[in-house]
């Protein structure tokens, strides 16, 4: 389904991708037709695909290139500011997200890669973390999916920044590879483990698992339909 949110998350992709403003607007104009024609033709309610603000990426952009420090924090004692602001408004006080605005600022990564983390991808004798794909919202859940390269790539990790690495796998306590290094505790199965998309946050609260979504097998194996003998018999 195409929604808003998606066509303003494309639509900032295509910035991102240095796609030009003639392109995203000639790209945009399409969508915008076809969709005032399925209005039109009853198939949905209102068209998504009017998106604003999108122009003034571009002169963002320009102001980052012109002067990148402008937009920059101005010294670790305001990252860390931030971090602890976002702890404090979000539910719970997850303490994770505060760990995650300070890695990301600190590896200029993405939030995609930083929510695509995993422990066996952090090196704690060369401190480096090869990144080798992102975790971002799907319709059926999260996914993963390749880095915007199509290739791993390793970061270094700051002395600065080691303790906090090494706080959060010691938190999680394994050896297993897979594991995502942003959740709170140890959890009991994989719909257990936090991700930054996952934790609580400041406006949206926990969000479910991506097994909680939809029936799984098991339970309708749990509880059969009576065959259809037993059924007539109790009517």
């Amino acid at each position: 389904m195409i929604t808003n949110g998606l066509v303003d998350r494309v639509v900032h992709g295509w910035i991102a991708d240095e796609c030009s403003r003639s392109t995203v607007k000639n790209s945009l104009a399409i969508l915008v037709r076809v969709m005032e024609q399925a209005v039109r033709d009853g198939i949905i309610d209102r068209t998504p695909a009017r998106v604003t603000g999108w122009q003034r990426e571009y002169k963002r952009a320009e102001d980052e290139l012109d002067d990148p420090r402008a937009l920059a924090l101005p010294n670790r004692a305001a990252l860390e500011r931030l971090a602890q602001a976002l702890v404090e408004r979000s539910r719970d006080r997850y303490q994770g997200w505060g760990d995650i605005v300070i890695f990301a600022a600190c590896t200029a990564a993405r939030i995609g890669q930083v929510s695509g983390v995993r422990v066996g991808d952090i090196d704690t004798k060369t401190w480096t973390w090869t990144v080798r794909r992102q975790t971002t919202p799907s319709p059926g859940g999260l996914a993963d999916k390749g880095t915007k390269g199509k290739r791993a790539r390793k970061v270094p990790i700051i002395a600065e920044i080691r303790g906090l690495v090494t706080n959060r796998l010691a938190a999680v306590d394994t050896d297993d590879p897979e594991v995502h290094p942003w959740r709170a505790a140890p959890a009991q199965g994989p719909d257990r483990v936090r991700t930054p998309f996952q934790a609580s946050s400041p406006a949206s609260g926990p969000h479910p698992p991506p097994s909680a979504a939809r029936p799984q097998r098991s339970d309708r194996r749990s509880h059969p339909d009576p065959p259809p003998e037993d059924r007539h018999r109790a009517d």
